[in-house]
């Protein structure tokens, strides 16, 4: 029951289950209003990219369009597009508990997106 003053915030899982691509919220800035990651490129070169994001579940971030499953986000470190990187590979988070899973199912299997720290 709710007393006056208080509030809730419900959650209803609706609809079928789908895949989607989730990645780190701390991978994701925003410039000018518009949101965006870094992406190792071919060669190691950094990418700008713009994603259009979804719900946050539990720290990590549905991007609805931007990103594909597998591509390698950078993290952390002070790099500029084009820049030519060593990345190393981390495990992404796995904060995702399995009710969670069941309506948003990670595009690759393990994890949506690769993590990369530098």
């Amino acid at each position: 029951m709710l007393s006056p003053g208080l509030f809730a915030r419900i959650s209803l899982p609706i609809g079928e289950p789908r895949e989607t691509v989730l990645i780190d919220d701390l991978a994701v800035s925003a410039d000018q209003g518009k949101n965006y990651v870094l992406i190792v490129g071919k060669e190691n070169q950094v990418e700008y990219r713009p994603v259009e994001l979804g719900q946050m579940v539990d720290g990590l971030r549905v991007v609805t369009q931007g990103v594909q499953p597998g591509e390698k986000i950078i993290l952390k470190g002070l790099v500029r597009p084009g820049m030519t990187v060593a990345p190393r590979l981390v495990p992404m988070r796995q904060n995702v508990t399995d009710k969670q899973t069941a309506t948003l199912t990670k595009a690759d299997g393990d994890s949506a997106s690769k993590a990369v720290r530098q």
